[in-house]
């Protein structure tokens, strides 16, 4: 959220020091951001692929295969039929465009909660963290398939038929631009990998020189798929799930830390061109029907109904959400972010170039895609920012009364011993250790005490707390 506000007050509404639109006087800024956004999602997918756990979609392909297809199919339908409710100009089929740019989500606005951090490993389960991971990288292949078919069947000639245009998307993108990449990228991460461990073996290979070998590979990998003209996002992606495959460097991997170098190392730059570059005058177009209010309906009907309902019908199917608490919350966490920016990006590129004001369906299209899906981008950054405030403030709220909750069988049970000797309260000394029924949100402790491996003597006759104590000495000493 800084780093979008820090882009914004650079940006040509604010301070005009930091203006990509201008350059060229414009000519040349959806191809400078299409190559930009290219580099930072190539990174970003290849280093979810690499710390992904060992043969990770293999093992758990029954949960991925209904995240990549039904609920993605649904969450596109979905936000196309209300984009059409809030933008009147598109038809259905166009909306559809728009839509598959605002299908993946991006590993870069969830750092926070399925990355290393402190937060992630205390508050999300391990099981989750890695699912989102794995979504947010395989996603993207599929949101560009959503893409391809939809404008196949938009810009097929009056001469050809749909049937004809589904065939063609079949044959060019499905087989050769994701599935060759697929190959591409695997056959590369796979000897990649053989490469890697043989130098370690033959100490040819210290652990600082890992990191830029994996920048290297990611984009050695989405330069060779540009050239065979495949998809280089899905290609780098399976680059990065061979390379980490097997599991044989799993502590290199980890050592070198470099989702979370790349996390910071993009993420600064890629939000301040996405602050300097958000197009607020287009959120209000009469000619693209686009209106403020309708875009904050859309950006909220997009962010409640994209995914929660068909995660909570499908839960049952998924057998990494054991509850539907788990189901709602991967179900929320959707994030449209870099990824998106790209793939709308290269829709544009695609499609006929528009003339301004729009004198057709198609111009409207084009100069309508960037608008929502920076709709959608600043929503999600901004429901972050404002979630983990909201998030701190209820986990303080919890703890505390988690804290209260623990105290009571304490209190209670000294209240229960109290006796009067001599005019004098005294209270039974409890053990620390001793077993008490703890709220599950708060980390639990082992029942066994650590002073049962202590031999203390029995004859001496002595209390609970003498016997702690004797322990705690025996210890020091």
């Amino acid at each position: 959220m800084l780093a979008v506000t820090f882009g914004i007050l650079l940006g040509p509404h604010v301070a005009g020091v930091f203006d990509p639109r201008s350059w060229n006087k414009g000519q040349d800024f959806a191809e400078v951001s299409l190559e930009v956004t290219r580099i930072i999602v190539a990174l970003d997918v290849f280093s979810v692929g690499v710390e992904l756990p060992p043969a990770y979609l293999l093992r758990h392909w029954r949960t991925m295969l209904c995240l990549l297809g039904p609920v993605m199919l649904a969450g596109w339908f979905i936000a196309g039929a209300f984009i059409l409710i809030f933008v009147p100009s598109l038809t259905y089929l166009e909306a559809l465009v728009i839509s598959a740019c605002i299908c993946p989500t991006d590993i870069l606005l969830a750092t926070s909660v399925v990355g290393k951090g402190n937060y992630a490993k205390n508050h999300v389960p391990a099981h989750l963290r890695h699912l989102l991971q794995a979504e947010a990288g395989t996603n993207d292949g599929i949101a560009i398939l959503f893409l391809y078919l939809a404008m196949f069947i938009l810009l097929r000639s009056k001469d050809h038929s749909v049937g004809h245009a589904i065939g063609s998307w079949a044959i060019l993108i499905l087989l050769y631009h994701i599935l060759l990449a697929i190959i591409m990228g695997a056959v590369i991460g796979f000897f990649a990998r053989i490469l890697l461990r043989f130098c370690k073996r033959r100490l040819l290979m210290d652990n600082e020189s890992m990191v830029p070998m994996y920048i290297s590979l990611a984009l050695l990998t989405a330069g060779v798929c540009i050239l065979a003209g495949t998809e280089d996002i899905v290609a780098a992606f399976a680059c990065g799930t061979a390379f980490g495959w097997g599991g044989h460097l799993s502590e290199e991997i980890e050592a070198s830390n470099f989702s979370e170098i790349v996390s910071h190392l993009v993420n600064i730059f890629a939000f301040i061109y996405v602050g300097a570059t958000i197009p607020f005058k287009a959120w209000n177009d009469a000619i693209l029907t686009l209106v403020p209010w309708k875009m904050v309906l859309l950006a909220l009907a997009i962010l409640l109904l994209r995914r929660l309902p068909i995660m909570l019908l499908l839960r049952r199917l998924m057998p990494e959400l054991k509850t539907d608490r788990e189901a709602l919350f991967c179900a929320h966490f959707g994030p449209v972010g870099v990824s998106g920016l790209f793939i709308s990006f290269l829709a544009v590129r695609k499609l006929p170039e528009p003339q301004i004001p729009a004198k057709s369906s198609l111009d409207v299209l084009a100069l309508t895609i960037q608008p929502i899906v920076y709709l959608s981008l600043k929503k999600y950054t901004l429901g972050r920012a404002q979630s983990e405030e909201a998030g701190q403030f209820l986990r303080i709220i919890g703890l505390v009364s988690d804290s209260i909750d623990v105290a009571h069988p304490l209190i209670d049970k000294a209240r229960h011993n109290v006796q009067t000797e001599s005019g004098a309260l005294q209270f039974e000394e409890l053990d620390p250790f001793q077993s008490t029924a703890v709220s599950p949100i708060l980390p639990q402790v082992s029942a066994v005490s650590p002073f049962q491996s202590i031999s203390i003597p029995q004859d001496a006759g002595l209390e609970a707390g003498t016997h702690s104590r004797q322990g705690i000495g025996s210890t020091n000493q």
